[in-house]
């Protein structure tokens, strides 16, 4: 829920920036560039900012156009990656999939703005961006998997140790009680050894003396 907020929220900043006309979309760009100049060359003069704005503008327009997507691919990806029934290379695919159409929609949407264009070019660096973004977003899923088995890995040895060493306890104790039932049936067999000893020289004694009472009769 969280990543899909994001995604939404990070779209529609998408979509401001692309609202804005030309001119504004310009001086933020150049703004920024001149900004980044100062902050290490606190000397330079207006002519040298000028020339290095209208030599790197485009470039760094272009790489806006990358980063932006490549977080908003990051997103699309976060968003679709807790569906465990979908295989994981189709959430990555419908991530790219949805960060591509929304360039295409963003570059079209553009078309009605004053002093905008929409580009085929920048639908590519778009698309380009949101997969670096999903790439590197499945290398760090992958890690954090192969930890997390690893981790279950190491756990599950451990609670079979621990339960083999249980197991190897209690047939060590079973084993003693055996011993101890085993004597204590010897001990008892020799008990009734000696009763029943005892038993026939009472009916050896009881015959001798109905004998005895006999002759006397």
């Amino acid at each position: 829920i969280v990543s899909a907020v994001l995604l939404i929220g990070w779209m529609g900043l998408i979509f401001c920036f692309s609202h804005q006309n030309a001119d504004v979309s310009g001086s933020l760009s150049g703004g920024l560039i001149e900004y980044t100049i100062k902050l290490f060359m606190p000397n330079a003069g207006s002519s040298f900012i000028a020339e290095v704005i209208a030599s790197v503008e485009f470039w760094v327009r272009k790489l806006a156009h990358f980063c932006i997507y490549a977080v908003l691919g990051t997103f699309s990806f976060l968003t679709l990656v807790s569906y465990k029934g979908i295989p994981f290379v189709l959430r990555c695919f419908f991530a790219l999939l949805i960060s591509a159409v929304y360039a295409l929609s963003d570059e079209y949407h553009q078309t009605f703005i004053s002093g905008r264009s929409g580009e085929l070019r920048d639908v590519l660096i778009d698309s380009a961006g949101a997969l670096t973004g999903i790439l590197l977003c499945s290398l760090v899923y992958g890690l954090i998997m192969r930890i997390k088995k690893k981790r279950n890995l190491k756990m599950n040895k451990r609670k079979y140790m621990e339960l083999s060493q249980d197991l190897q306890e209690r047939l060590y104790s079973e084993k003693n009680v055996t011993e101890e039932l085993r004597k204590e049936n010897s001990k008892l067999m020799d008990e009734n050894n000696d009763l029943n000893s005892q038993l026939n020289q009472l009916r050896g004694r009881i015959a001798e003396l109905e004998n005895a009472q006999t002759e006397k009769v």
